[in-house]
Formats: structure tokens, C-alpha cells, sequence
């Protein structure tokens, strides 16, 4: 890492950006999961195991916390799994949704650690 850390900010800029806007905007489940691999796996080259893991906790209950919230207050979708008793609907497409929005957040959050690490 350090031999990145050597290149000039242009590139690290350049880099980032593309890295972050990629995580921003895709959102297909299996794309943010290779880069949320990837975002630990570079986070873990700069900063050990141990603090690797302790932000993989963070970022996992991030997604569980956004898909729950997303589902008690979007209703959106077709497959209903639970009516509530005023009526809302909890559908299999609002925990999804729910929980790829948590995945995104979470990538972010660990591009921006290294980023702050980089810079």
C-alpha cells in the first residue's frame, strides 16, 4: 500500500472516484458485494486484521439496519410476506432493496476510510 500512497493525488483522485461513483451507481447485489470484498480486502492491507473486522461488523449491522428500516417504510413490491395491522405490507423487494442500499453504504464507508488513510 505504501507504493499507492506514493503515487501522485491526481491518480489517487482519479482512482477513487472512479471506485466510489462505480459503488454509487451500480446497484446489482453481486457487483457491490465484489466491491465491498474488495474495499475490506484493501482496508485490511492498510490497517490489520483486527481493525478490518471490527469495521465489517459496523458495516454488516449497517445493512441489516437499512434493510429493516427501508422494509417498515417502504411497501413497495409484489411478493408480501407479513400484512401489518394498518394495512402496510412487508415485501421480499423492499428487504432487498433495503439490504443492497446497506451493502452501497456500506462500500462508501470503507472507500472513504482508506480514502482518509491515502490522502
Amino acid at each position: 500500500m505504501k507504493e499507492f500512497m506514493r503515487c501522485h493525488p491526481i491518480t489517487n483522485l482519479i482512482y477513487y472516484s472512479l471506485v466510489i461513483g462505480f459503488s454509487v451507481t451500480v446497484m446489482h447485489p453481486l457487483y457491490l458485494l465484489a466491491a465491498l470484498i474488495g474495499s475490506l480486502i484493501f482496508y485490511c492491507c492498510m490497517n490489520g486484521v483486527k481493525n478490518t473486522i471490527k469495521i465489517a461488523i459496523v458495516v454488516s449491522f449497517l445493512i441489516i439496519f437499512t434493510a429493516v428500516f427501508n422494509a417498515l417504510f417502504n411497501h413497495a413490491g409484489e411478493t408480501v410476506l407479513l400484512r401489518f395491522q394498518n394495512g402496510n405490507a412487508l415485501t421480499k423487494e423492499s428487504i432487498t432493496f433495503g439490504a443492497v442500499s446497506g451493502m452501497m453504504l456500506g462500500c462508501v464507508l470503507t472507500w472513504f476510510l482508506t480514502l482518509t488513510k491515502i490522502i
